[in-house]
């Protein structure tokens, strides 16, 4: 996948509910609010994963 970063004008950190509890997932918006890009956890995934997949979005800065 190829993403066009100077295209993109805002990244938001949404939350839904899976398997192992809430769950992350990174939404990139172009200049006009339109999603570009979901960036998350697809599938069944351990928890080891799924825990270290929330510690990284857990250490994303707040905009």
């Amino acid at each position: 996948m190829e993403i066009d970063l100077a295209a993109v004008r805002a990244c938001h950190l949404v939350r839904s509910t899976a398997a192992h509890g809430p769950t992350s997932a990174l939404e990139l918006d172009d200049e006009d609010g339109r999603c570009v890009a979901m960036i998350t956890q697809f599938g069944m995934v351990g928890e080891d994963v799924h825990g270290a997949w929330e510690d990284l979005a857990a250490s994303l800065p707040d905009a």
